[in-house]
Formats: structure tokens, sequence, C-alpha cells
């Protein structure tokens, strides 16, 4: 997994740095600390440090903490609230300030404020989801009623990077016991009050200060619903007093209030909201400063709390802000000696590696089998050193099969034995839900098919996860469909599932790129599958297919069309291989799809012929520039194929200039090169500038097929991977001056091959 990889070589130090096994004692207080012991000869003051809340803007607190190191102002309590609490407590439980400002530096943040499972970690059966163009995110409908989670992000991701960095001091149950006595601060949801946090688990509490109301989901700590504490004290400097600090250095990073003229949308008034939520409580902190303690404020300018790409440019303002008050903090520098030893008396001289597991067990109230739930754990080695990217990576295919509000993980032990607990939740607004979809696509004023969708999906309906979804599709080509999904086995890879759908498609007939008719076919279906998936990469699957259909000429010359009522019955086997990480934007990973069909009279087909059609997709990513390379190839091998299953080519990213299906034949063959760069830095709405060149045919006999008699074409375009699914927007041409503008909503890559 790449975070897993990314984040281990960030915090392999973390295992020498920071004792993995220190006694455990909660704190009797969950204010006070322990009493710090001076150095020896010492009657120096006690100096506790105050870290504010403020998103991206906390990488200044790293600055700050450079900046005290140079003075050689020893730190004995820290308190942070929000982003103050994820810098104080890595610094707390023994990171350096080399190794924060590494992590922060290199850490995808974006990534761990997006919890949507990385699509190559998702289940087969999901990744298929991807062909309904559904919202990706789901209404819930829990007995009778509309449920929504509790924040926009769960915290998966937050909660497995957390647990990460934090598990060298996984088994310190009292934060005094830290190689700097530390406090959380979070605000209960319930009744707003300030709740410190002295004692648990530390990825656990700093998750919880964490929580930005309404966009992460709050944490339940002993029985309380735990959300960000910038509500309630974003400037801790209560809190780090009442640890027992004579002197106390606040570090204040909040962001300002909008002047008036930035307030000019509904998100900025938002956010205009939130910032009265914290500013006013910052502000009676600030009052309650002496003479004696110090105030940093570092001068952020425009960077706000969400714009983390800038995290970097702000460990100077911290540094800066801090020296330019060194008069203050300089009478509590410490001497060179004097100071070499504070830094290395709170560290404890033990090394400790990696726990060795010897088990792992599941934690599993949810109406979902356990076999379903270690068939993706029994990857984590045991009897070894516990192998994090293992256990991330098996956590993550948990996670994947959708079914969870959160996946974690604790090092247990038992009868001296140590070994892993993996924990699942399930989601409270679940187990059954609504998706809303849209799809569109244009190429002209005579080609355009506009859609709207809306499906029910009920999971878990068993406890080998069988699921039912039924979709009404609303628009120019509407549909009704229903199916079943039934895993079987004991890990539940084996799956039989049955469909029935009613549907109505638009298909448009050309003669020498002249519409001459458009017809709407009806179609009433019944399928039966029976499949396999392996792993997360690959699917056999064989499907047994009845129907009818009956044409309707919607515009052109009866006379000249000859449409008839047809039956339907074909056998299917088809073999795919899909390890991309989006099947809008691939960025990187491959594509390969094998389909056989045959339609016999036996099954009732009007029509006996057999085909085969294959594509294959890779895309590769350098930086911000990506290159996929596609091909496609499919021929009618047996028979004549009637005019619906017809080969079809035409439209964006498929001979563009060309309307949509406006080629067809009994063969097809194509390929495919478009080179496409991100740009802009939204992480939550990532927009694409592209180009692609084109080259392919249709062909009526299977000696027609060549490069010499297939034609070249090629388009610019620009596409966001939006909330409602990818939007398009292209200018497509192909030889013999055919040229089309594309807008399109829906999926482009994934189309499948026929």
């Amino acid at each position: 997994m790449r975070r897993a990889r990314r984040f281990a070589a960030l915090c392999a130090t973390a295992w020498v740095l920071v004792p993995f096994d220190l006694p455990a004692q909660q704190a009797e207080d969950q204010s006070a600390a322990k009493p710090v012991v001076a150095e020896p000869g010492s009657t120096r003051p006690t100096i506790g440090l105050a870290l504010s809340g403020g998103g991206a803007r906390g990488g200044a607190h790293i600055g700050v903490l450079l900046a005290l190191r140079d003075l050689r102002v020893p730190i004995d309590y820290i308190a942070g609230t929000s982003m103050g609490s994820v810098i104080g407590g890595f610094y707390a439980s023994g990171l350096d300030e080399e190794q924060l400002q590494s992590l922060a530096r290199e850490v995808d943040w974006a990534d761990v404020f997006d919890d949507a499972s990385i699509r190559e970690n998702r289940t087969f059966h999901r990744k298929r989801e991807d062909e309904l163009f559904l919202v990706k995110r789901r209404v819930g409908v829990r007995k009778g009623a509309i449920g929504l989670p509790m924040g926009l992000v769960l915290g998966q991701d937050m909660d497995i990077f957390l647990a990460r960095v934090m598990l060298p001091v996984t088994h310190v149950e009292s934060f005094d016991e830290l190689p700097i006595p530390f406090r959380a601060v979070a605000a209960d949801m319930v009744t707003g009050e300030t709740v410190i946090l002295a004692h648990g688990s530390l990825a656990r509490a700093i998750r919880a200060s964490l929580s930005a109301p309404a966009v992460i989901a709050p944490v339940e700590i002993d029985g309380r619903l735990l959300g960000d504490g910038g509500i309630a004290q974003n400037l801790p400097v209560e809190a780090v007093r009442g640890m027992g600090a004579d002197i106390v250095v606040a570090v204040n990073i909040s962001t300002p209030l909008a002047t008036r003229d930035e307030l000019t949308s509904v998100i900025s008034i938002t956010g205009q909201l939130v910032g009265f939520l914290t500013t006013g409580g910052t502000a009676e902190q600030i009052a309650k400063l002496t003479d004696d303690d110090v105030l940093i404020t570092p001068q952020l300018g425009d960077i706000r709390s969400t714009d983390f790409e800038r995290m970097g440019e702000t460990y100077t303002a911290g540094y800066d802000a801090t020296m330019a008050v060194a008069d203050k903090l300089l009478p509590l520098a410490l001497s060179p000696e004097a100071y070499a030893a504070h830094r290395a008396g709170r560290r404890n001289p033990r090394i400790e590696t990696p726990p060795r597991i010897d088990f792992v067990r599941l934690d599993n109230e949810s109406n979902v089998a356990d076999n379903i739930v270690e068939a993706r754990l029994e990857s984590i080695p045991t009897g070894v050193p516990l192998d994090l990217d293992a256990t991330e990576l098996a956590i993550a295919r948990v996670y994947g099969l959708d079914l969870f509000e959160h996946v974690s993980y604790d090092v247990v032990e038992e009868d001296e034995r140590k070994g892993l607990e993996v924990s699942v939740e399930e989601r409270p607004w679940g187990p059954n839900y609504l998706q809303f979809g849209l799809e569109s696509s244009s190429s002209g004023s005579d080609d355009t098919v506009f859609g709207a969708s809306l499906s029910y999906l009920r999971t878990a309906m068993n406890r080998l996860g069988a699921e039912w979804r039924t979709t009404i599709e609303l628009g120019d080509e509407p549909a009704l469909s229903t199916r079943w999904h039934q895993p079987l086995g004991s890990n539940a890879l084996t799956f039989v599932s049955a469909g029935l759908s009613a549907e109505s498609s638009l298909l448009n007939l050309y003669d020498g790129g002249t519409r001459i008719a458009r017809v709407q076919q009806d179609e009433a279906l019944l399928d039966v599958a029976l499949g396999r998936e392996f792993g997360t990469w690959g699917e056999l699957r064989f499907r047994v297919l009845r129907g009818s259909g009956e044409p309707k000429l919607e515009t052109g010359d009866p006379a000249a069309i000859r449409l008839d009522d047809f039956d339907r019955g074909e056998a299917f086997a088809s073999f795919t291989v899909d390890t991309l990480d989006s099947i809008y934007f691939p960025r990187e990973g491959n594509m390969l799809r094998m389909d056989w069909v045959t339609s016999r009279h036996d099954l009732d087909a009007t029509t006996e012929f057999d085909q085969f059609v294959g594509s294959f997709l890779t895309a590769q990513t350098f930086g911000r520039h990506t290159l996929a390379l596609g091909l496609r190839y499919g021929t009618t091998t047996e028979g004549i194929a009637p005019p619906s299953s017809l080969f079809e080519m035409g439209g964006f990213w498929d001979l563009a200039g060309f309307a949509q299906d406006e080629l067809s034949g009994q063969n097809v063959g194509g390929l495919l090169a478009s080179y496409y760069r991100r740009i802009g830095n939204l992480s939550q709405l990532p927009i694409y500038a592209g180009i692609t060149f084109e080259k392919g045919n249709t062909w009526d006999t299977r000696s027609e097929i060549s490069l010499a008699n297939s034609l070249n074409a090629g388009s610019l375009w620009f596409g966001a991977d939006t909330p409602i699914g990818p939007v398009y927007l292209a200018y497509g041409r192909a030889e013999g001056d055919h040229e089309s503008f594309y807008i399109v909503i829906g999926n482009v890559v994934n189309r499948r091959p026929r």
C-alpha cells in the first residue's frame, strides 16, 4: 500500500527514539501532571507549551520547536488542540524536530484526511460498481429513516496514520509517562465542555482533538462523544497551566476572521461561523496569560487551514515569530550542558524493536461473518516482529468491503504472548443505502443523451454478505433493474448473482457520416451468473442471459430500414483484471478484459453467432504527468451478429471527432494514447488537461482489418473528478474533416469493450 510504504520510511526511526513498552500508569487527574523534577541544583521554573489548532498552519509549531531548541529553552509540559495536538503529541512521544519537519513535509495530508478506500484495495465486486455512474457517497437507510455519517470524513486513514506513528508508545496508558508529559484538548459534542485527555490511547486522543465538527467524525472515549477541541479551548493555556507549568509559552496559529471583502460565498460564510467558535475562546485564553508568560503569533499571511500543500512555508514563520520574542525567552534558557542533560534526561534509554506478533484475533460485533473478515487478515504474518505494511494492507482490504465505519488494530498481550486485535465497527447509518447518479453525453444537437438514476442497495443481508441492488434510471434511456449478489464459501470470493432488467436504449444509424435513423430499442432481460474473484485484482465470470427486444423507429425512413422484434439467448465467459487506481482518470495500474459470447437457438435466440472482444488499458504517472495507452479488438468469429450486437466506435476517447457510436461493424479495432496533466491543487476536486491520439475502425469482414484501412483521430480535453462523477469537456477531430465538441458526465475510460 502506497501510504504504508511512505509512512514506513518516515517513521522507522521512531523505534529508536521512543520506548515501545514504557510502564503504564493512569494519571489520577485529567489535567494535573506529575511534578517535573528539575535538573540537579536547578531552581528554574517549569515551562509548558500550549499549541493551538489551525490545520495546515500547524507547521508553524515545528518552526517554534526548532527555535526553542536553538535558544535552549526547555519544555516540561505540552498541551495541544487539534493540529496542535498532532504536532505536540508527536513531539511529546519522542520524535525530534527534524523528524517532525520531514514527516509534515512528506506525508500526503490530502490522503490522510480522505478516508475513501484506495481502489486497488476494494473488493472486485465493489470495483464493478464503478460502472454504475453513481455518486460515491451513500445516504443511509436504517429502520425506515434516512441516516448520514457524523462527518464528511470518517477518519479511517487518519486513524491508521496516527496508529503507525504512535505505535512505539501504544502501551503508554498515562500521558505523564511520555518523554514529555502531554495533554490533548477535545470538546464534548453533547455539552460543549472542554475535555482534557491525559490517559488511554495517545493516537485516539489526538484523533478526537482533531475531529472538526461536521468535517471529521467525532470519537467516543470513555462514553463521551468527543470532537475538535478548537470549539472549546483552541489555545490550551489553562490546560498546560493545569499540568503544573509555572510559565506558559503559548503559540497561536488560529486563522483570523475573514474581512467583509472576503465573505463572498456560502463557503466563506460557513468558514466565518467556524471562526467565531474559535476566536472568542482563543481571546479568553490569551487574556489568562501573565506578564511572565510568552505569546508567539506566527505571521502566516493568506495560508489557510486547508492549504496543506503550503505547510512547508509555515516553518519559517514559526521560527521567526519565536526569535522575535527571544528577549523574553532567553531568561528561560539553559546552559549548553544543562540543556543537553535536559534533552537526554527525558528519553528512555531502552531501544525497543517492534513486538513479536504471535496471534491475530478479531473483535467483530457486526452482522458480517467472522470468516469473511478473517480471510482478509490471513496475510498478517505471525511468529515474527510486527509487519506494519502487511497489517495496514490487510486492514485496508477489510475496509474495502465497504461495510464498516472503522477498522482498527491494537497490540494486546495475553498469557505473556503479544498479538494483534483487529476491531470492526458497523456503520450506524446503514446497512441499507440510497445512491444518486447523473450521466450525460453530447457531441452535437442531434446526439445528446441525459439520464438521472436512483439506486437502493441492501448490504449484509446474511452472514455471507449477500446484497440486493435496485436501480431506476430516468431520461433518454430509462431503465429499471434489480440484482441479487450472493458470496459463497469461507472467504466469500466465489459468488452467484441474478438480475432482471427492463431498459430502453438509443441506437443511431449512420451512412457516410450522416445519421439516417434513430431507433429506440426496448428490452427485457434476465441473467444468472457464477463467478470467482481473485483477491482484489481479478474475476472470472460465467453468465447466461435470456431476453427479448423490440426496436422502434424514432426518426428515419421506415421503408428503408427493417426493424424486427428479436429474442436473445446468450452465454458469456468473461475474465477481467483491474488494478487501476481510478477508472475515471487512471494514473497507475492496468485493466485487461476478455469476453466471449455465443448466441444460440438452443437458448431461444433469434440469431446464432459467436463473438470475442478484448481490451487493455495501462496508465503510468510521473509527478503530475500521466501517460495512458489502450488497445481494443473485437470480432464476430461465427455467424452474423444482428444490429443490436454490432461492435461500435466513435466518441470521446474512441475515435474522437465522430459522434458517439457513429461507426459499427462485425469487427472492431482501436489504439489509444493519451497524455494528461493534473492542474490545480484542490485535493477534493482534481482537474486534468489532456490530449489523445486514436487510431481504429470498424469492419464488416476480418479480411478488411488493417492499419492502412483505419482512421486517425485525436482530442484536446479538460476533465474534473467532481462529487457527482467525472465531467469532461473536449474537442475531437478525425480524418475526413469529422469534428465534434463533447460534454460528458460519466465514465469514458471503462466502457464495456463492445
